[in-house]
């Protein structure tokens, strides 16, 4: 299961999307832009780069996302599965910061 789903660093052209799971899981981050009539969540997919395993045996994902437009709003999709296959998916939203003037 997922949980903690959020954002970390958002800065005007990446995000960092941080998550748990409750066990040790392979995990992926589909994203696309909010407007966009023909966005899926496959627009773009970004493997896990990163993963700890606490004394809970949790998983603590952070994927970082990089080359987004400046003032965008993206809608992305958290995604994990364990070593049994059971996939959870958890859904966000966030907006780059505008270029500073």
């Amino acid at each position: 299961m997922i949980s903690n789903l959020g954002e970390e660093n958002v800065n005007t052209s990446q995000a960092a999307i941080v998550w748990d799971t409750d066990t040790l899981s392979d995990s992926t981050v589909g994203y696309y832009e909010e407007g966009d009539e023909d966005g899926s969540y496959d627009d773009n997919v970004v493997a896990v780069n990163e993963m700890k395993n606490d004394s809970s045996r949790q998983g603590r994902h952070k994927i970082v996302l990089t080359n987004l437009e400046p003032n965008t709003t993206y809608s992305y999709q958290a995604r994990s599965k364990d070593i049994s296959n059971n996939e959870t998916t958890r859904e966000g939203t966030f907006t780059t910061l505008p270029v500073p003037r």
